[in-house]
């Protein structure tokens, strides 16, 4: 079984929206669409302007956001899993996150 808290995100590339395309350190790679989170909430407000979202880089294996806001790297694979697994496709990405999302408190903010 794989052990997500020992996750590391070796790069981390911006799509179209908030779409991203996560590159694992053990060559896993697989992309998510973050706007059904992002848009939600004030905690993420900080990230609904394009200059900030493209802000990120990433640190000791985590993709990083300005002002420390940033998302699990074991998160984020779990996210990249579930929608490779309904089969990549764009037009169930959404439905992908919010069902991984749902009950889960995986997203760390500031």
């Amino acid at each position: 079984m794989k052990d997500y808290f020992e996750e590391k995100v070796s790069a981390i590339c911006l799509l179209d929206g908030r779409r991203v395309h996560v590159v694992s350190q053990d060559g896993f790679e697989g992309e998510v669409d973050l706007a059904p989170l992002i848009d939600k909430g004030p905690l993420y407000e900080p990230l609904r302007t394009d200059e900030s979202f493209h802000a990120v880089a990433v640190e000791r294996g985590v993709p990083i956001w300005p002002g420390d806001f940033d998302f699990s790297p074991g998160t984020l694979r779990v996210w990249c899993e579930v929608v490779y697994g309904l089969g990549g496709n764009r037009a169930v990405d959404r439905a992908a996150l919010r069902l991984t999302l749902k009950g889960s408190v995986a997203v760390v903010g500031p």
